[in-house]
């Protein structure tokens, strides 16, 4: 699931577009995994200790999808640049994001 996909749809919604390349990312709430449905719907990211959003774990990995080691990589380097609070704000946009209007 693709953050930038989502920004890109909801753009898209905005200002006039001949299309929308979607590449590893969901087009609808209903292509959203499930798990992400309920930490929404259950405010999970607020109760999220900012020390288990200081590194990427195994749990993380799997909320984003990544097996490959590369890929955890980089979410590694997204979790060091970010502050806590950023990442609380991306996971609940996301958690509650309601689909794409393109």
């Amino acid at each position: 699931m693709s953050f930038g996909g989502i920004i890109a749809q909801e753009i898209a919604a905005i200002l006039p577009t001949q299309e929308v390349i979607f590449i590893s990312t969901v087009k609808s709430k209903s292509e959203k995994p499930w798990f992400m449905g309920i930490a929404g719907a259950l405010h999970l990211p607020d109760y999220m200790p900012n020390s288990l959003l200081k590194r990427a774990n195994k749990l993380m990995a799997y909320a984003f999808s990544l097996v490959n080691p590369e890929k955890q990589e980089v979410l590694q380097s997204c979790f060091e640049n970010s502050s806590p609070e950023h990442l609380k704000w991306a996971m609940k946009s996301i958690a509650n994001w309601q689909g794409g209007k393109t």
